[in-house]
């Protein structure tokens, strides 16, 4: 992960740009919960990551019973772009979408945030406002 984010160009660094400047200059966190965030990243890839590297994106999984968004930055090399859209392609959902965010690596919502949120109040709100949407979901 680290060569992906050094070989990442033409986006902020997920790290260094992004990560450790939200994580440090937020009111709610302390040193203490930051260097927690670390552990517990470093705990749940030891745990996971068997199961991780055995996980075969192709096998069916169901049909969900939600509408399903996938934000992908444009320039994301650690989950790259066709990967998560073939990803999807395995997805059964009453509407399943596949947005690209430009200027944006991994962590697209640090890299440009103004525009996934655009994207989720044009894209996501109307199916989660929605009386038909609300309706199904009560009485499924």
């Amino acid at each position: 992960m680290k060569l992906a984010i050094r070989v990442t160009t033409g986006v902020p660094d997920m790290v260094h740009d992004l990560m450790l400047p939200a994580l440090m200059f937020s009111p709610h966190y302390t040193m203490t919960d930051i260097m927690d965030y670390q552990r517990a990243m470093t705990y749940t890839n030891r745990q996971l990551y068997a199961e991780l590297r055995s996980y075969d994106q192709r096998e069916p999984r169901g049909e969900l019973a939600i509408p399903v968004f996938f934000f992908q930055g444009e320039r994301d090399i650690i989950t790259p772009v066709s990967t998560a859209r073939a990803y999807l392609q395995h997805i059964r959902a009453p509407h399943a979408q596949f947005v690209t965010i430009p200027r944006a690596g991994h962590l697209a919502e640090f890299a440009n945030p103004a525009r996934v949120l655009h994207e989720l109040l044009s894209r996501v709100r109307p199916y989660a406002t929605s009386p038909t949407f609300r309706e199904s979901q009560r009485l499924g």
